[in-house]
Formats: C-alpha cells, sequence, structure tokens
C-alpha cells in the first residue's frame, strides 16, 4: 500500500486500522504524514478507515514474501513477519502456524475436571484452528466414532466475522442510558443498550447489518479486541460513557462500578428473609425493576412475619411485590429520600 501525501490529512485512523503497526505518522514539512513501512502485508484495512482515499495498492516485490491462503484477504507476508491475523510467520519462505492448536489435554484443566462422562471429552479439538466462511477448503478435522455406545462427532467449524456479535453483560447498579439507545465510538455506532438482568446492564455489540455497514471495520475491530481481553472506550448517546475490559470492573462516566444488587426487591426477600425477619418490623428494598415489601411478600408470611400496613406509592405486581421505576435514586429508583415511597402506616393490633 502507498499513500497519496497530497490527500493525505494526517488523521492517524489508518494507524489505528493497522493490524500489525506497518504504518506510522512522519514529519512532513510541518504536517504530519501516514507512511506505511515494507512489513506492510497489503490487508488493504487502512483503506476502509481512510476517509480522503489517500491510500491505494501498489505492486508489492514478492521477493522475500509468500501469499497466504487460509482466508479471503490473502496476505502477501514479508519473511519474519506475520499476516494481518497473526497466525502464520514465515520462516525462510514456509509459513509456520504462529499460534499452536491446542489439544483437550491443553485446555481440560482450564475448563475443570469434572467433565469425566465419555460425552464431555472430545476425540481431538481445533481451538485455534481458524477458517473462512465461504471456503471450498473443508475444516481441518473431522472425526467421528462411538464412546461408550455414543455417536461422537467432533468438528472445527468457522467464525464468520460478518455475521459475528457480541453481547457484553456490565455487573453494575450505575445507569447507563435508555434501553435501545445507540451505543457509539467517536460518532461511528457499534451496538444499542440490550436489556437488563437484575441490574446488569447488557450490551449488543456487532451484528451482520452493523459490520457489513459504513463503519464495519470500527465494529470488527472493538468485537475482536472485547474477545481478546483488550481494554475499550464505548458512549451511550445521551448515556454515559463506559471503558469496559473482560475480567475487570466497568468504569462509567469516570467512576469504577464495584457493587451491584444480587437480585431485585423482590428475589432479596427470598434470599434474605431470614435476616430481615431478625433486624426490622418492616423492610422495604427499593428496586428499579421490582420493589419488596417484606411484610407483604409471600416469604415475609412463609416467615411468619405480620403485615405492618404500610402502603407504598408503586404500582403493585402481586402482594409484596411493585413495580419501580427508573432514576438515580436509592436502588437505581427515582427515589432520592427512602421515606418518600410509604404512604401510610396502619396500626395492626
Amino acid at each position: 500500500m502507498i499513500v497519496d501525501w497530497e490527500t493525505c490529512i494526517g488523521c492517524g485512523l489508518c494507524v489505528e486500522a493497522c493490524p500489525i503497526q506497518a504504518i506510522q505518522l512522519v514529519k512532513k514539512g510541518k504536517k504530519k504524514k501516514a507512511s506505511i513501512s515494507e512489513t506492510c502485508v497489503d490487508c488493504k484495512a487502512c483503506t476502509k478507515f481512510c476517509p480522503k482515499e489517500a491510500i491505494r495498492s501498489d505492486s508489492l516485490p514478492k521477493e522475500r514474501r509468500v501469499r497466504c491462503f487460509s482466508c479471503p484477504i490473502q496476505c502477501l507476508i514479508l519473511e519474519g513477519y506475520t499476516g494481518a491475523c497473526q497466525r502464520f510467520i514465515n520462516r525462510n519462505g514456509e509459513l509456520i502456524r504462529n499460534v499452536p492448536l491446542q489439544r483437550y489435554e491443553d485446555v481440560s484443566g482450564i475448563v475443570g475436571k469434572d467433565h469425566e462422562e465419555a460425552i464431555r471429552k472430545p476425540l481431538i479439538t481445533g481451538i485455534g484452528a481458524g477458517t473462512t466462511y465461504p471456503d471450498t477448503k473443508p475444516a481441518p478435522y473431522i472425526v467421528q466414532s462411538k464412546v461408550e455406545g455414543v455417536d461422537v462427532v467432533t468438528v472445527v467449524t468457522e467464525a464468520p466475522l460478518s455475521y459475528s456479535g457480541i453481547k457484553v453483560k456490565i455487573d453494575t447498579d450505575i445507569p447507563i442510558g435508555e434501553e435501545g439507545a445507540p451505543i457509539l465510538i467517536g460518532k461511528r455506532r457499534v451496538g444499542h443498550v440490550c436489556t437488563e438482568e437484575y441490574g446488569s446492564k447488557i450490551l449488543s455489540l456487532g451484528g451482520v447489518n452493523l459490520l457489513t455497514g459504513q463503519d464495519g471495520m470500527v465494529v470488527a475491530k472493538l468485537i475482536s479486541d472485547i474477545a481478546n481481553r483488550k481494554e475499550v472506550k464505548l458512549n451511550v448517546k445521551e448515556g454515559a460513557e463506559l471503558i469496559l475490559q473482560v475480567g475487570k470492573p466497568p468504569v462509567i462516566n469516570g467512576r469504577i462500578g464495584t457493587k451491584m444488587r444480587v437480585g431485585c426487591g423482590s428475589a432479596s426477600m427470598g434470599l434474605f428473609g431470614g435476616y430481615f425477619l431478625e433486624a426490622a418490623d418492616e423492610v422495604i428494598v427499593l428496586d428499579s425493576h421490582l420493589i419488596g415489601l417484606f411484610t407483604e411478600h409471600a416469604a415475609g408470611r412463609e416467615l411468619g412475619a405480620r403485615y405492618s400496613g404500610i402502603k407504598l406509592k408503586a404500582r403493585q405486581s402481586t402482594p409484596g411485590r411493585y413495580f419501580g421505576e427508573h432514576g438515580k435514586g436509592w436502588g437505581g429508583t427515582n427515589i432520592e429520600n427512602p421515606l418518600d415511597i410509604t404512604i401510610i402506616r396502619n396500626q395492626i393490633s
């Protein structure tokens, strides 16, 4: 690939896009321009990002290069370097797998030692093999046999990126935005806020429509980064700014989310009813999904609690269970003062 320096504006998007760090910004007079090194493999990822179409293909010298046919991109790989996927390296004119195949024995300790049933142990695995779609080449390994009378077929399948998506579950009580709100990287839409599950927020990222759209390369990189446990920065339209990384607490509007509810207000009644009974005459759990009123709830009645007579300013679902309203107050509701949820208390003789 070569750069037309007359057209290049030095925005740096191609630098971010290059999967093998073959592009850098260099001083050209008083301005910075993109420069592509000889390690370029002609994957053309940079051309998808360039807003000025300043990058175009050039005839790479074939000496010391090997063309990879493992996927439709068909990188031209310089000796001693990898292709765009970084799975194969050119060693003396031969492509050698850079990421080894994983056998069952290599991963069995990770998934646990409880899988002793015959069907649980595959005859062969090809974790890390990779393939493409559609492709005339079949999956690298297909094996069938009988194990303790069970027909077992093990096959390595493809993962077509154009249809890939990823769901991200954020364990937090902190509001991030309205359900259905677009999720953005800069001004590029990469997904939407999907739903909530007991306080956790679910993000839907990628999918065929976004991946095949104008910003598909940005979406593809995001999916890859999340799956590879890299830090990603997102923002919800008219909502929160997010910094997410698998295995680490989310950072929401600069605030680290370290807590989440273990269940809705109703579930809390069943989980902690015994403690509630000992702690107070009445317990109200404020929750944006279901508010719990202990002595009216089935769990409270089961444990012998007497109904306190308290009425709540909320829509009742079933006895002791009330629908909450979303907000930035207690339990993710719109209640700023806990006492505001109550209407009246009747004396029970």
